[in-house]
């Protein structure tokens, strides 16, 4: 079932979730409405209440939406469930000063949340100071989400997104999300103070996602593949990604995307060859219908690329 987007305005605020989360955390034990009954029921101290809401203060996840920051992490796989072990996992440190067992019922089993490892790499991209690659990872993850409406999509698909603020007319009915995409979209940067999408730096932001994605296929192929690589056809892998990102060809150029990846990566990581078959060819190199991927496309790539040709991956004309 698709949800509209959760109250998660402030994406700024999931590096303090990323931060936390490196442990087994019962995120659902501390949301504040779940501790005031607790509370009132003295099911929990008052002492270990104040633990409780003094370290999330401390770690900056204190907020009245933060059960909607749990359900985002959820949804891009930022996090996952840990099986509970109560031999263990009682005597783990919430603090310096509290453990799980201090405030948890030694007698139940409960849900603990720890970071997948794409919630790692995310942090320790943040740790390791690499900004722009953090953005673009979280921004990837947002648009390959397929549990989210497309209302993202439908934003960028939008020609007239590119000229005039077209937040209110496409998403009039649903006041929430249309907020929360707009925050979201200033967070990226994909929009202006009059709300017109920029198009160098989604352009930007999709050549990330597309190296992103790429990377992703492959490390889930070579668990299973020799050190030969895979290989995949052009009409094959472009197919796959309109269907992963949930955006067409009518504005995004997916063949372009690649075709500049195929020039600006060292071939012993990528190559090309003709096809026995009639397909697509990569832009500029019409012998090159299929792809052969040998490791992981380097970010470094980026640096080589032009504005102009960053900006003709978008059609909105």
């Amino acid at each position: 079932m698709l949800r509209t987007f959760p109250r998660a305005n402030n994406l700024s605020q999931l590096k303090n979730w990323l931060n936390i989360l490196r442990e087994p955390i019962p995120i659902n034990e501390i949301i504040k409405r779940k501790l005031d009954i607790r509370l009132k029921k003295r099911e929990i101290t008052q002492n270990n209440y104040d633990k409780i809401i003094n370290w999330k203060i401390k770690n900056q996840i204190s907020s009245s939406d933060e059960a909607e920051y749990k359900y985002l992490l959820e949804l891009l796989d930022i996090i996952e469930i840990k099986k509970f072990e109560k031999e263990i996992d009682f005597y783990l440190p919430l603090s310096n000063d509290i453990l799980l067992g201090d405030f948890l019922d030694t007698n139940k089993e409960y849900t603990l949340y720890i970071l997948t490892s794409n919630g790692i790499k995310l942090l320790n991209l943040f740790e390791n100071k690499q900004f722009d690659l953090y953005e673009n990872m979280l921004f990837w993850m947002i648009l390959k989400c397929q549990k989210l409406r497309p209302y993202l999509q439908i934003l960028l698909e939008n020609h007239q997104s590119y000229y005039q603020d077209n937040l209110t007319d496409i998403f009039s009915s649903d006041h929430i999300s249309r907020t929360v995409l707009k925050n979201w979209c200033k967070f990226f940067s994909l929009i202006n103070e009059k709300n017109i999408i920029e198009k160098p730096i989604l352009s930007t932001r999709i050549f990330y996602s597309t190296i992103f994605q790429l990377n992703q296929i492959y490390e889930d192929k070579a668990k299973k593949l020799t050190s030969y690589g895979f290989k995949i056809s052009l009409d094959e892998i472009i197919s796959e990604m309109e269907n992963t990102f949930r955006l067409s060809a009518n504005v995004f150029q997916f063949d372009l995307v690649l075709s500049l990846i195929y020039k600006y990566t060292p071939r012993e990581i990528f190559k090309a060859y003709k096809s026995g078959r009639n397909g697509r060819s990569l832009v500029g190199f019409n012998e090159c219908q299929i792809l052969h991927f040998q490791n992981n496309i380097p970010f470094e790539i980026m640096n080589h690329i032009n504005n102009y040709e960053f900006l003709k991956i978008i059609r909105c004309d």
